[in-house]
């Protein structure tokens, strides 16, 4: 089994009034990355102790 993990940190950013108020992540056109989430199992890990602001 292969295993890949992405990490996009920082990839959602906020919404921009130009694109119709949604953030760059929710407007982009992924297909591969769309088609790779639909053949995967998602998870979701805190990279950052807590209490430690990211950045």
């Amino acid at each position: 089994m292969k295993y890949v993990i992405c990490v996009p940190d920082g990839c959602a950013d906020l919404p921009v009034p130009e694109l119709d108020g949604r953030t760059p992540l929710e407007a982009a056109n992924m297909p591969n990355l769309d088609s790779l989430a639909a053949k995967s199992t998602l998870g979701r890990a805190e990279v950052i102790p807590s209490g430690m602001p990211p950045g």
